[in-house]
């Protein structure tokens, strides 16, 4: 039995963690994940999804968001909504929410003792490279939760891929597909449109509809066309809904969504960022869907209340201090134009990626605006990184990219260099993005 949440932990990723050494990182997941381990999970709990309304949610960049942003404007007009999210940033409470309130610890720990057995009981069936995913144990005790707790509906979002992802099997009324782009290669395929086909898994022939940002032709011609084979309907962006009069200033973005059923006038979000729009909009029409008509009031109150958290997330204003969970050239692209757009001086770039993704997209990217870059690591063990990072980062007699091994020392080292005019936008994983918080959270840097 368990005992404490640091347990719980230890047994959700002990499959992994167990098979991490024999799995061949250039298999497709096809090879290497079996989503069957959540379902047989799932239905014996009693099948527990089925009598539940849920939304799953895929795509390559700004998942949680969606999740976040949706869920949020449903509370506000009324719905106890459910939201399990990955990964957190500073515990793993966060990723089971209902009404933007973290599951107890208690409650972790007697759901984890329910599920524990039984997890235990269908590994057993698993291949030598094969294992239980520690998302699709995170789903069973989140949907445990939700049912107990009587919510209205609840928002799902998948890991790296949907087709073989362990949240992509529960049972739902609608997905969302946010921005796709080439990520987790060779993992989720080796080109863009086998990445498309791949998060397109999401779409359930049961599904009442699917929401499309915009995406590549290429994308989008294979989402519709899965959709259309399952006779699902599709609203995507541009055509059903989209953002009109994007004004950004000092402190946020002020736009207008014209959807097929409402036009929302000079609607204001306290953050910076083109895709924080799109991620609006994508969440607004989500909604529409479900309410069958949206408050403006209570729209703007809910994203008013909303925590933007690791998603160009302002933690400081003078000097402009910026996190965001920026992974893969894609993201860095939006994060430049953003900052580009800001009436800044100095651009200064902390960065802590992985070798395990597109840390040289990210690099290649800032670069190109950065006066100074400082490449660092997190904590987090589970994170590779290598000397391979610095050798291709940082040339000869390099001015603009240094590297400083102790995460902590280089934030305090860079803030104390800043004049009031500049900028510093610290870049990397969401373990870097906990990490960051957590300094700033320590009144090193109070205004």
């Amino acid at each position: 039995m368990f005992k404490s949440c640091e347990e719980v932990i230890d047994f959700i990723y002990s499959s992994y963690m167990n098979k991490k050494d024999k799995i061949d990182k250039n298999l497709n997941d096809k090879f290497t994940r079996n989503p069957y381990f959540t379902r047989k999970l799932i239905d014996e709990l009693g099948e527990i999804d089925k009598f539940q309304r849920n939304i799953l949610v895929t795509g390559s960049k700004g998942k949680g968001s969606i999740c976040r942003i949706t869920a949020k404007i449903l509370e506000k007009h009324g719905l106890k909504v459910g939201v399990y999210t990955s990964p957190h940033l500073t515990k793993y409470n966060e990723r089971i929410k209902i009404n933007d309130k973290s599951i107890s610890d208690e409650e972790l720990i007697k759901y984890a003792n329910i599920i524990e057995p039984l997890a235990l009981e269908i590994e057993k069936n698993a291949g030598e490279s094969q294992y239980f995913g520690p998302v699709g144990i995170g789903a069973a005790i989140a949907l445990m939760y939700f049912k107990d707790n009587n919510t209205d509906i609840n928002i799902l979002e998948c890991g790296r891929g949907a087709r073989y992802d362990d949240v992509a099997v529960i049972n739902s009324e609608y997905s969302v597909i946010n921005k796709v782009f080439l990520e987790h290669y060779p993992q989720l395929g080796n080109t863009l449109e086998e990445v498309a086909y791949n998060k397109a898994g999401i779409i359930h022939k049961n599904h009442k509809a699917v929401f499309i940002a915009e995406q590549y032709d290429s994308v989008n011609r294979i989402i519709n066309n899965i959709a259309y084979e399952k006779s699902v309907k599709v609203y995507t962006y541009n055509r059903d809904f989209k953002a009109l009069n994007i004004v950004q200033d000092s402190f946020g973005i002020k736009f207008d969504i014209k959807t097929k059923r409402q036009y929302y006038k000079d609607i204001y979000i306290p953050v910076y960022g083109e895709f924080n729009v799109y991620n609006t909009c994508l969440g607004v029409k989500l909604c529409e869907e479900i309410l069958g008509k949206i408050n403006k009031n209570k729209l703007q109150i809910a994203l008013n209340s909303l925590s933007w958290q690791g998603c160009t997330e302002i933690v400081k204003k003078a000097p402009l201090v910026i996190l965001d969970g920026c992974i893969n050239r894609e993201c860095a692209k939006y994060l430049k134009k953003m900052i580009e757009n800001l009436k800044v001086e100095m651009k200064y770039f902390i960065i802590g990626i992985p070798d395990t993704k597109d840390y040289k997209g990210v690099v290649e990217e800032l670069r190109k605006i950065a006066d100074k870059i400082i490449l660092t690591r997190p904590k987090n063990t589970h994170l590779k990184f290598t000397d391979e990072q610095k050798l291709y980062c940082i040339k000869e007699n390099d001015v603009v990219i240094k590297y400083e091994e102790i995460f902590k020392k280089a934030v305090i080292a860079t803030i104390k260099s800043l004049n009031k005019n500049d900028i510093l936008c610290i870049v990397g994983t969401q373990a870097l993005i906990g990490e960051s918080k957590k300094i700033f959270s320590e009144g090193y840097f109070n205004e």
